[in-house]
């Protein structure tokens, strides 16, 4: 699967504080039959519609970024064959579904989290008849930001024209121009001279200013509720065709650019349906079949 990315000039980055790992024992003898889209799960008895499944056990969570988890489990050895593991989010309204991981795999990467965001993940084993027991229940708080590391001054860009209407261009890619935040200005529009080629501009200490390039196809939007010297977190989206895959990259805005923070994979379009037999569109499990995508998913 071709990846597309995204050239940023990288002039810092974080300083990890350590996550805060608690394990919640799980409620027993209950299962969930998750939907995704987020409605409250219905609950059934796991042993009811075959053989019971062990729960998966020693799942931990541990941070791995101020953006990303990485969940792992282990599985009795000698236990009956299962079609994969499902890995949950644990939310107030109900668990929803991160993903689905194939039989021989004991870890699962989250992506797309914000600095001290807090996630309560389990996972649970199932085969034809349906989920196992869920696992104990871990909940992490991924790190904050570090102070800034003491360097000396860093070169601004340049200052260049304002941009309030986007330039004439030939060809396929990306067209128009984007405004993604009304309070800094930040603009995202085609370069004059590559229609591939995406600029993000804002006004900055006094100017107009190009904050990164994005290279081929790339759609940027606003992460809410984290500003970073004044800008947003943003995730910038970078895809190789329909139902092909796509890159998904966290970027941070820190002295005076933006870099990227995290970089995750999903399968299908930035928001597709996903393609048949990833598992991750009918809510029963008894019905998905590995082998899943080898991508990992967001918490969103």
């Amino acid at each position: 699967m071709a990846l597309i990315g995204l050239v940023l000039v990288a002039c810092g980055g974080v300083e990890p504080i350590g996550s805060r790992v608690v394990v919640v024992p799980p409620r027993p003898h209950v299962a969930a039959v998750v939907d995704d889209g987020g409605a409250a799960p219905e609950e059934v008895d796991a042993g009811a519609s075959g053989p019971t499944l062990p729960a998966p056990s020693r799942v931990a969570a541990p941070a791995e970024s101020a953006f990303a988890v990485e969940v792992s489990w282990e599985w009795p050895p000698g236990s009956a064959p299962v079609n994969g593991f499902e890995v949950l989010a644990v939310r107030s309204k109900g668990e929803g579904r991160l993903g689905l991981a194939n039989p021989k795999e004991r870890a699962f990467h989250v992506h797309r989290l914000r600095p001290e965001d807090r996630l309560e993940v389990r996972v649970r084993a199932f085969d034809a008849h349906g989920g196992s027991r869920p696992s104990e229940s871990v909940v992490v708080v991924t790190e904050k930001i570090g102070p800034k590391r003491a360097s000396p001054p860093f070169p601004l860009p340049r200052c260049v024209p304002q941009v309030k209407t986007a330039p004439p261009t030939t060809g396929g890619c990306n067209h128009g121009l984007d405004v993604l935040d009304a309070t800094t200005g930040l603009v995202n529009v085609p370069s004059a001279s590559d229609a591939c080629l995406r600029r993000l501009l804002a006004t900055y200490k006094g100017c107009t200013r190009e904050l990164g390039a994005f290279h081929l196809q790339a759609d940027v939007s606003e992460v809410s509720g984290y500003p970073s010297e004044g800008f947003p977190l943003l995730h910038a989206i970078a895809w190789a065709g329909e139902h092909a895959g796509a890159q998904i990259l966290t970027l941070r805005f820190e002295q005076g650019r933006y870099t990227v923070a995290d970089s995750a994979v999903i399968c299908g379009e930035p928001n597709p349906d996903p393609p048949e037999g990833s598992g991750t569109v009918d809510p029963d499990v008894a019905k998905c079949r590995p082998p899943f995508e080898a991508c990992q998913f967001g918490s969103e």
